[in-house]
């Protein structure tokens, strides 16, 4: 589905907080790819907030349509729990 703003800056999205509905903060916008074709955004680098123990760094590709723009200059939400999110991330066994 559409977002409903007119326009919104790339580099207003860049770094950005992503938070889950209970305002958890899942990552950080780290990268964005866009559709050569339509110009649109396809889909989202999401650097994951890791626990102390989770010295790894690790991101996720999230389809841009799962994304909700809540406030542009503040909060914009994933409805996905941590936990969920980094069993993504690592993908099936044996594949990283």
């Amino acid at each position: 589905m559409p977002h409903k703003l007119a326009s919104v800056e790339l580099s207003r999205l860049l770094n950005s907080a992503v938070k889950n509905c209970e305002g958890e903060v899942l990552g950080y916008i780290h990268d964005i790819v866009l559709n050569p074709h339509n110009g649109r955004i396809e889909y989202v680098r999401l650097a994951l907030v890791t626990d102390e123990v989770d010295t790894e760094s690790s991101s996720i590709a999230v389809p841009w349509s799962q994304f909700k723009l809540v406030n542009i200059a503040a909060d914009i939400e994933l409805d996905i729990s941590p936990e969920v999110l980094r069993v993504c991330a690592k993908g099936p066994e044996g594949t990283n």
